[in-house]
């Protein structure tokens, strides 16, 4: 019987278990903290993925500051 594959959720919540421990986020670490599970070409995209997600908030949060901060 085959295993269920991982899903983005799985990655993001991995990415921001390890960011909030101030760990780097690279595929190796969110493989790691995954348990050693899913292969590296699997969450490699969803690591893109979550990070392109990370730098879009940051320019939202960063457009919606009033001005002089």
């Amino acid at each position: 019987m085959a295993r269920a594959g991982i899903l983005y959720s799985d990655v993001v919540r991995a990415a921001t278990e390890l960011l909030a421990t101030g760990k780097t986020v690279t595929v190796d670490n969110v493989r790691k903290a995954m348990g050693d599970t899913g292969s590296k070409s699997t969450i490699a995209p969803y690591l893109k993925q979550w990070k392109e997600s990370q730098e879009g908030e940051a320019r939202l949060q960063q457009a919606s500051l009033p001005e002089g901060c």
